[in-house]
């Protein structure tokens, strides 16, 4: 169930990325971007963003404790087993393993746009500052 939360969120962060990348329209752009920065400089956006991170982080902690599980639960009871059960019990441990690297790099990755949002904003006040001694 978290894993298409974390994967709607990180396609949003995708198109999001790709949006403000794209080469459209300097007016086009500076628009999407103060809508942006409109919603995420208000208190709901701003907590909004903050619930989001959160639950990335919760969720990169509960799969890596998941796969740490699995793993000392292979170590102890390897001797008692039979290979396909250790290969079932490795499989689900790369899952879960897998899941943490997904929602630690979704978290990475919503740094990133914040940023990259950042940027784009301070590039257009400085062309709009130039605009206007020129």
């Amino acid at each position: 169930m978290f894993m298409k939360i974390i994967f709607a969120i990180l396609i949003t962060e995708c198109v999001l990325l790709f949006l403000l990348l794209l080469p459209l329209p300097q007016k086009i752009l500076k628009i999407f971007s103060n809508l942006l920065s409109k919603f995420t400089s208000t208190t709901v956006g701003y907590y909004l963003y903050m619930f989001i991170m959160g639950l990335i982080i919760i969720f990169a902690v509960v799969s890596f404790y998941q796969a740490s599980r699995m793993e000392t639960s292979l170590s102890s009871e390897t001797n008692h087993m039979d290979f396909d059960t250790i290969n079932e019990i490795r499989k689900r441990e790369f899952f879960y393993q897998r899941n943490g690297y997904i929602n630690a790099f979704c978290g990475f990755y919503s740094v990133i746009l914040s940023m990259v949002l950042m940027q784009v904003n301070r590039f257009y006040d400085q062309t709009e500052k130039l605009k206007k001694t020129n």
